[in-house]
């Protein structure tokens, strides 16, 4: 790249920075190098409405695999079966589907699925690569709210911006999404306010060699399960072989046990 066409660090951000390489000014691996990485950090939380619904129960989680009307987990429902009993489309009407709406997302990519909760409308909530989490309305795409936690650990600045996350659990007023600095962060469902947030990394189980990394390389990309109060996560790190399963207190953010 010619000096010529060098971007201004002060002045360019995320999306700028994402815009230079679909343009083909820098490539792919570069543009972190460019990014106003100072943005990463503000805590965002977008208001627009309150998202509707009923509590998401441990009996509509039981049954999420058989009903038509919601799509509450990775491959489904708790059961992973992976696909839905709604019956509106098929095989002779498959190719008259048309797309309705688009929902811009200001990331880099996606690696995450829709949890869609049953309603009148239903709501789905997603998130994007750097941990925002958006309630949005599944028939029309109207945005109730965003929400992007804050990175809490000021040294993940130069990891933050190639996050991954694979989206969010749900449980009775509540969404949970795992943050790539290691947290996991509950949000009231209907207005997208932060109720907890809990350090998923215990000092105390580091296994022998591991204290020597920063705190700052241990990420939650996975969705977290919830299911009679407890929520299920892990986290892992791409710098070291080492991973951790962890049960909270779904209610308070407790921690209970990590292996």
């Amino acid at each position: 790249m010619s000096e010529a066409n060098e971007p201004d660090f002060d002045a360019l951000s995320v999306t700028e920075a994402r815009q230079l390489v679909t343009d083909g000014v820098i490539e792919g691996e570069e543009w972190v190098e460019y990014v106003e990485r100072e943005k990463v950090l503000e805590e965002k939380h977008v208001f627009n409405q309150e998202a509707p619904g009923e509590p998401i129960t441990d009996d509509v989680l039981a049954e999420g695999a058989d009903r038509a009307d919601s799509w509450l987990s990775y491959n489904k429902g708790l059961q992973n079966k992976g696909y839905s009993p709604a019956e509106r489309i098929t095989p002779d009407n498959v190719d008259q589907l048309e797309q309705e709406y688009t929902i811009e997302t200001d990331t880099g990519g996606m690696q995450t699925h829709p949890v869609v909760a049953p309603g009148d409308p239903p709501v789905m909530y997603f998130t994007d690569m750097e941990d925002t989490v958006t309630a949005a309305n599944a028939r029309t795409g109207d945005v109730f709210w965003e929400h992007s936690p804050e990175v809490q650990r000021e040294e993940f600045t130069e990891y933050a911006v190639t996050n991954r996350s694979r989206g969010v659990g749900i449980w009775e007023d509540r969404v949970f999404v795992g943050t790539n600095d290691g947290y996991m962060v509950a949000l009231d469902r209907h207005s997208g306010d932060e109720l907890w947030r809990t350090d998923l990394l215990w000092e105390e189980d580091l296994p022998e060699g591991m204290e020597e990394y920063p705190q700052t390389v241990t990420a939650v990309t996975a969705e977290p399960v919830a299911y009679d109060g407890i929520l299920f996560t892990g986290s892992t790190t791409d710098q070291v072989q080492w991973g951790a399963v962890h049960a909270l207190d779904a209610e308070t953010g407790e921690k209970l046990w990590s292996e």
